[in-house]
């Protein structure tokens, strides 16, 4: 009878590709912390999470906003590690990228030690080592952005990968605990980690024995710590599901940019597409082993099965929602889990084990040899690579211009909105209320507004003109303001070089920064009183026009019926 390859030690020892590994790892390795420290960068959302954290520990709460409970993070784990990094006074963008650094090494030495305890059981040695998983993710350009960039998906990736190792490997209601209590963590710091708690039940049932004490023990620290959890989260902001989940439609279906981020995805990493042939595989041989043993004793198998279970249904939810506005990072966390079904499939196939190795290495160098499909280009689709529009500079023009706002409006009751990739200037200057414009991920009530006409997936509940009028905000950075046109360009103001726009003109604000030279707007009482001599000689419709902006922009907001008059006057005779 021909010997299965996963008992062929002979023939791999004998293999010109037997040291592969060794010749691969090392400069993957170098390759791959080269890469992630070049391309470091820092994501302007990640200081929303920056932000609720300072609050928190500044004794205000875990809120964006003072006095306004408004979930704006999705991740509460990684936000309370922020924030007890600086409780000890570390930088979070140095602390996060530390962390995510760190995570993404350990997703790959998890994976690492899978694919050696799959040549232990193939060849009772390590002959036939190769670790695909690892070296795919040593070399994937995704996984070297999102290593660093402020965001937890890095640390997610690694609690995913630690929960899949241990329900694959382990065995006993202790591993099944501490399976449990990994996934829960994953979930409290991203909630669509909740797809793999939920699949792994199905899974348990059919690989444990016995079947209830291990389920019970895997469900035991979802009920002891993400059930108070989640409990004393709704009582505190008032609805089940994160701010961003209705800012950001994720409760309707969007397949149609799913399918097309999902697509995306798979043209880059093409090597990805044999998650299709998988598929059938994984039916074909668990047909053939699910009423004897040797299923469960073969770990090609039940990793292919697992890895199947999970990706599968988590790709799904994640074409559902419309994917993400950048490329890559909702399929981050999964992305090893598929490479590593590659690696089964690979094991499991009666294939010779040169040739098996040969077909992973040209997996590996398919990630390495990704296309680019953006080119030059930051966006497609709706889709970006984000870290093109984060340059190391915007973050240092963020400070700078940060340190401007601070000197003029510390200490001053002002309401600031802005727009995007300004979350980041919002933090540094420490201003007492911001509304972020490009999503509603600050606000409960824009964000639970009904979507009018699908776009980029969570940019389509912008903020309006009337929303900021309504809650007075004072200025607006890194936007225009869609209105009336205003009359000279009245809106606009520098502080010291850093642009922005008058939302509303209150004098109890304005009048303050008159007295610095640097800082350049026009002052609209001084102007009013130069306009209004010349009222009777404005057309109509032309006043008109003026006043509506000028009511909505000044009048509104100031006692100022001596100036208000003329054109009371003037336009109701």
């Amino acid at each position: 009878m021909k010997a299965h390859p996963m008992n062929d030690t002979t023939a791999v020892s004998q293999s010109p590709l037997r040291h592969i590994a060794k010749w691969l790892l090392i400069p993957a390795t170098i390759y791959a912390v080269y890469r992630v420290f070049t391309l470091a960068w820092v994501c302007d959302d990640a200081f929303l999470s920056f932000r609720c954290a300072l609050n928190l520990v500044n004794g205000h709460g875990l809120v964006y906003n003072i006095g306004e409970r408004v979930e704006v993070y999705t991740n509460f784990l990684w936000t309370i590690l922020m924030a007890a990094g600086m409780v000890v006074h570390r930088d979070p963008v140095i602390l996060s990228q530390i962390v995510s650094i760190a995570s993404y090494i350990a997703a790959v030495a998890i994976f690492g030690y899978l694919s050696y305890i799959l040549a232990r059981q193939e060849h009772h040695n390590h002959a036939g080592f190769f670790p695909l998983t690892a070296l795919a993710l040593l070399v994937h350009h995704d996984m070297h952005v999102f290593a660093t960039s402020g965001l937890e998906t890095a640390w997610a990736m690694a609690l995913v990968a630690a929960g899949f190792a241990i329900i694959l490997v382990g065995t006993t209601a202790r591993s099944r605990f501490w399976a449990g209590l990994i996934l829960t963590l994953a979930v409290m710091s991203r909630p669509d980690t909740a797809v793999l708690f939920v699949i792994t039940i199905p899974y348990l049932f059919v690989t444990d024995s016995p079947r209830l004490k291990n389920l019970l023990w895997y469900l035991l620290p979802a009920v002891v710590l993400y059930l108070p959890y989640w409990l004393w989260r709704y009582s505190y902001y008032g609805f089940p599901f994160p701010n961003s989940y209705y800012a950001k439609s994720a409760y309707l279906p969007y397949y149609s940019q799913g399918l097309v981020y999902l697509w995306m995805y798979l043209k880059t990493y093409y090597a990805l597409f044999l998650v299709i042939p998988l598929a059938l595989i994984a039916v074909i041989m668990f047909v053939r082993y699910k009423n004897t043993d040797h299923f469960a004793a073969i770990l090609p198998l039940r990793g292919l099965l697992l890895g199947l279970l999970w990706a599968i249904p988590f790709v799904f939810y994640v074409v559902r929602v419309g994917g993400d506005f950048m490329f890559a990072r909702f399929l981050i966390p999964v992305t090893p889990i598929v490479f590593f079904c590659l690696e089964c499939a690979l094991a499991a196939i009666n294939l010779k084990p040169t040739v098996r190795i040969a077909a992973a290495l040209l997996i590996v160098v398919s990630v390495l040899l990704r296309w680019n499909q953006f080119g030059e280009m930051v966006m497609i689709h709706g889709v970006a690579d984000e870290r093109t529009a984060y340059p190391e500079r915007k973050l240092e023009q963020a400070r700078d211009e940060a340190a401007k706002l601070k000197t003029y409006l510390d200490g001053r009751d002002v309401r600031v909105a802005f727009s995007g990739t300004k979350a980041m200037l919002a933090y540094y200057a420490g201003l007492p209320w911001a509304l972020e414009c490009n999503t509603g991920l600050t606000d409960t009530v824009i964000a639970h507004r009904p979507v009018e006409k699908r776009g980029r997936p969570g940019h389509e509940k912008r903020v309006q003109y009337e929303d900021m009028i309504e809650r007075k905000v004072n200025f607006i950075i890194g936007g225009t303001i869609a209105r009336n046109p205003s009359p000279d360009q009245l809106e606009v103001i520098s502080f010291d070089g850093a642009p922005a726009h008058i939302v509303t003109y209150q004098n109890r604000v304005m009048d303050p920064l008159r007295q610095y030279s640097e800082v350049r707007f026009v002052v609209l009482p001084e102007f009013l009183d130069w306009y209004i001599p010349q009222i009777n000689r404005i057309p109509i419709h032309r006043l008109r026009e003026d006043y509506d902006f000028l009511k909505q922009y000044y009048f509104d907001h100031n006692d100022d019926s001596l100036r208000q008059a003329p054109f009371i006057e003037r336009l109701n005779p």
